[in-house]
């Protein structure tokens, strides 16, 4: 989730990714509603690091 996106509010992510099994929410510091391609290797590291705790 990106910290400043601005169409939903974290705490409706926060509810979300509550609702979801096994959902993590992640807050990317200073992200947006497009933070994955303004910071694309940060967002992969997130993936990355999901996939691999989860395998």
């Amino acid at each position: 989730w990106g910290e400043s996106y601005y169409l939903t509010p974290l705490q409706e992510g926060k509810q979300i990714a509550h609702l979801i099994p096994g959902a993590q929410l992640i807050v990317h510091p200073g992200g947006d509603h497009v933070f994955h391609k303004k910071d694309p290797g940060a967002f992969v590291g997130y993936i990355r690091t999901f996939i691999c705790n989860h395998a």
